[in-house]
């Protein structure tokens, strides 16, 4: 009913409404633990997160979690599925994931390729940003 953009970390809207945030509990704990300097809430939702890469693109683009929206207060939201909290890196593992829940408008056709666009934009941002700048470049080159 918000209109926004959801991005599952597997962290609770509890979590996230406190800021009380932990990568530990997070799917991108091992990209948490592999920066140095970085806060995981600037990873979560501050000046390095997808969310604001998102939101860049388009200003009707709106996420939660990122600088704009860090949690989603009385708002609805969705955590991850089973994919994100499998084959995350939260319990161990180099596989980070973020979930992606899309509203309605987003998805429909007049919307989606524009939005698709802006959302390869976006995740080579955060790629770039988060993980040319401190991994060897051994699976993708940045």
């Amino acid at each position: 009913p918000e209109q926004w953009i959801e991005l599952g970390y597997t962290l609770s809207k509890t979590s996230l409404n406190s800021g009380v945030l932990s990568a530990s509990n997070s799917s991108i704990r091992y990209l948490a633990n592999q920066l140095v300097g970085v806060s995981f809430e600037t990873l979560l939702a501050g000046n390095r997160s997808l969310g604001k890469y998102i939101e860049e693109q388009n200003n009707s683009y709106v996420c939660v979690p990122s600088p704009s929206n860090p949690s989603p207060n009385n708002g609805n939201y969705y955590s991850g599925g089973y994919i994100t909290k499998t084959f995350g890196s939260r319990h161990s593992g180099v596989v980070d994931a973020i979930q992606i829940e899309l509203p309605q408008w987003v998805r429909a056709p007049e919307e989606r390729s524009k939005f698709c666009k802006a959302l390869a934009k976006a995740v080579m941002k955060f790629w770039q940003t988060n993980y040319c700048s401190q991994f060897k470049r051994e699976f993708l080159p940045c």
